[in-house]
C-alpha cells in the first residue's frame, strides 16, 4: 500500500508562514508567540501582548506538518528577538 500523498509542500507552507505574525522560522526550528506570559509585576501569568493571534487551525496543520514529515522543531517563545 503506498503513503498517503500530502497537501503541502515544505516551500509553499514556508511561505504561507512568513506572512504571519505570531511565528518565525530559523533555520529548521519554529518559534512561536506564547499565549501567555509571566508578570513579576502581578506575580502571575498575563496574556502576551506581543501577539497578533493571526494563526488560525490551517496555520497550525502547516506547523504540524513540517515537524511530523519534515523534521522542524518547535518553540514556544515570549518574543522575537530583533
Amino acid at each position: 500500500m503506498k503513503g498517503k500523498k500530502s497537501k503541502y509542500s515544505e516551500s509553499e507552507v514556508l511561505a504561507s508562514l512568513d506572512r504571519k505574525q505570531d511565528v518565525k522560522i530559523s533555520g529548521r526550528t519554529i518559534l512561536l508567540l506564547s499565549r501567555e506570559v509571566w508578570s513579576d509585576k502581578l506575580k502571575g501569568l498575563i496574556e502576551n501582548r506581543e501577539r497578533k493571534n493571526d494563526l488560525g487551525n490551517g496555520s497550525y496543520g502547516m506547523i504540524d506538518f513540517l515537524v511530523n514529515h519534515r523534521g522542524y522543531n518547535k518553540n514556544r517563545v515570549n518574543e522575537f528577538s530583533n
